[in-house]
């Protein structure tokens, strides 16, 4: 009835289909699952209404952002008053005492102003002096343990 040449190709035909279907069948069982996914936690809705609540996501989340900004920026401008850099050098400025009692503390903010608090201990007593740095500047008061103390703290990294 049918020749050997037609039931050939007649085979050749089935199988190219059947490995058509098949590819087919794997694509669609993909993008289901890719729209369950993108759908997970949304209900029943349409892919406008899931786009669409990614969008305002989106906008909440760039709004915070800006907020979050204009917050860090207020921080920073108030930490530049805070201070961020110290250092602290001992010594023995008097013979007659043993050990290094005596210290020179430099505390100073961003832009590199603040203060020295020395203390010079002695047999007679302890004396406390608190000199203003301002913009990394000393002068001729300060003591060389002082000045120390003041470079020391500027050279700090932040």
């Amino acid at each position: 009835m049918f020749s050997e040449d037609f039931l050939t190709g007649l085979n050749i035909v089935w199988l190219v289909v059947f490995f058509w279907l098949s590819a087919l069948t794997i694509f669609l069982v993909l993008a289901i699952r890719r729209y369950q996914k993108l759908t997970r936690g949304v209900g029943s809705g349409s892919l406008d209404k899931i786009i669409q609540k990614i969008l305002a996501d989106q906008e909440k989340s760039n709004k915070e952002v800006g907020l979050n900004r204009n917050k860090i920026s207020l921080i920073e401008d108030k930490a530049k008053n805070y201070f961020q850099k110290m250092a602290l050098v001992r010594y023995n400025p008097f013979n007659q005492t043993g050990g290094n009692q005596s210290f020179s503390l430099t505390l100073l903010d961003k832009e590199n102003s603040g203060i020295v608090i020395s203390s010079f201990h002695s047999r007679e007593g302890t004396r406390l002096y608190a000199k203003i740095i301002t913009l990394g500047k000393t002068d001729d008061s300060f003591s060389k343990e002082e000045k120390m103390a003041v470079k020391e703290a500027i050279n700090k990294r932040q």
